[in-house]
């Protein structure tokens, strides 16, 4: 086995990102995120998301460099974290099937809020000079499933094949870290049993051929 794959799950603002920062604060250099916001940024900049730039060319790319990065960072052995909204059945699928190449586990992290306050977030984000998700976005991602009870039951109404060792979490809206320490305490469980490759040997079906750091980075 070779590090372990974090699959968030939620409406733009619900806090994916948020969440990804705070394992990573939480367990340290272990934890590499892989998010595809932050890879539309560094190929298109911030006009990519003004200019409703999402054309199948470009979110392909972005898919290819997402793949890249959590194959480099599974073969290190690392806790890998694909903080995104993760609606899409296929991409899903694929991110499972990579998390197979190397016998890694794979931890669902559902964040649930309703549509009234993942508006209120996106807004406020907005505000601050982040991202403006079109509100009629929010709208269609909630009537496909990630709103109220119906997030329980993502994988099963999609036809997701999940590997054995896969985990669902629930994280409903939180105040304070203290709930939220509950809510992961699989993955503390995880960590303290996890066996991490010794660096420099890494793992996996190409193993021998594992892509540098510096081959997928954007240039």
């Amino acid at each position: 086995m070779s590090g372990a794959l974090v699959l968030t799950h939620g409406l733009p603002g619900a806090g994916k990102s948020s969440l990804a920062d705070f394992l990573q604060a939480r367990y340290g250099t272990i934890v590499s995120i892989a998010e595809r916001d932050e890879i539309r940024l560094e190929l298109f900049g911030t006009e990519y998301f003004i200019l409703d730039q999402y054309l199948p060319v470009n979110e392909d790319r972005v898919t290819e460099i997402q793949h890249a990065r959590i194959r480099e960072e599974l073969a290190r052995g690392q806790l890998v974290v694909a903080s995104d909204t993760n609606l899409n059945p296929r991409r899903i699928r694929e991110l499972v099937s990579i998390a197979r190449e190397f016998d890694a586990p794979v931890f669902d992290l559902h964040l649930d809020i309703s549509q009234a306050e993942a508006k209120a977030r996106n807004e406020h984000r907005a505000e601050g000079g982040g991202r403006l998700v079109p509100q009629d976005v929010i709208d269609d991602m909630a009537v496909y499933g990630y709103s109220g009870e119906r997030i329980r039951h993502f994988s099963v109404r999609f036809d997701t094949t999940l590997p054995e060792g896969f985990e669902v979490l629930i994280r409903d809206r939180r105040e304070d870290d203290l709930e939220l320490l509950q809510e992961i305490a699989v993955l503390d469980r995880f960590l303290e049993s996890y066996d991490r490759p010794t660096p420099g040997l890494s793992s996996g079906p190409n193993a021998s051929t594992t892509t540098s750091p510096e081959s997928i980075r954007i240039q």
